[in-house]
């Protein structure tokens, strides 16, 4: 399970969250318009292909591939290796036998020793996700303010009021169920099993723990 954008988005709105439905879409609206505002104009001002967090990033993966010696296997295939390891880079489908390139889509140390023993341009080979221009372009596109048209309204009887609940007793919950998928398993002491269960609904018939 990968929900990592959305436990993010859940915290970064932490505050909005106890707010009453329609503020807390109007604030939201307004903290992302800021937000996108903010990151719109900060990187007009970047001179680097990449972003500066993955231009970083490459730089330390750069350092981290002086140690590998680059042998050319056949057309785009090498083995790079150092005192201990081999690794298998195939820069035609951009797959490296680490699978860091394939689950991070961002070249791996192993992958840059083999690029630079090809005497190719790095950024070549580099998704155009993690670039400049494209985060500028996921930016391009501003939230527009709203202007509040019932400002000069004075009476409440031409708003659709909330129904009258009853509050529930005890503190209210902050923090999101996890799922069945998230819950850590854990081995109990009377069957010795991995699950989610406890000692007194371990269904396991005790003739098969003697």
């Amino acid at each position: 399970m990968a929900n990592g954008i959305a436990e993010s988005f859940n915290n970064w709105i932490v505050a909005e969250r106890s707010l009453t439905p329609f503020a807390m879409l109007d604030q939201t609206r307004m903290k992302e318009m800021k937000m996108m505002s903010e990151r719109s104009v900060e990187s007009k001002s970047w001179t680097t292909k990449l972003t500066p967090k993955m231009e970083k990033r490459l730089k330390e993966q750069l350092d981290r591939s002086r140690v590998f010696r680059v042998i050319a296997s056949h057309e785009n295939v090498y083995e790079v290796r150092n005192d201990k390891y081999s690794y298998s880079v195939d820069l035609s489908t951009r797959t490296c036998s680490c699978v860091k390139w394939q689950i991070n889509c961002f070249p791996s140390a192993h992958a840059l020793a083999a690029i630079q023993g090809a005497r190719l341009d790095v950024y070549d080979l580099i998704d155009p996700y993690f670039t400049a221009e494209y985060y500028r372009m996921c930016y391009s596109f501003p939230i527009a303010p709203l202007s509040n048209v019932d400002a000069s309204c004075s009476s409440t009887e031409d708003f659709i009021l909330p129904p009258v609940t009853k509050r529930p007793a005890g503190r209210p919950k902050l923090k999101r169920i996890a799922s069945a998928g998230e819950k850590k398993l854990i081995r109990y002491g009377r069957c010795n099993k991995m699950g989610h269960h406890n000692k007194k609904s371990c269904t396991e018939p005790l003739n098969m723990l003697l």
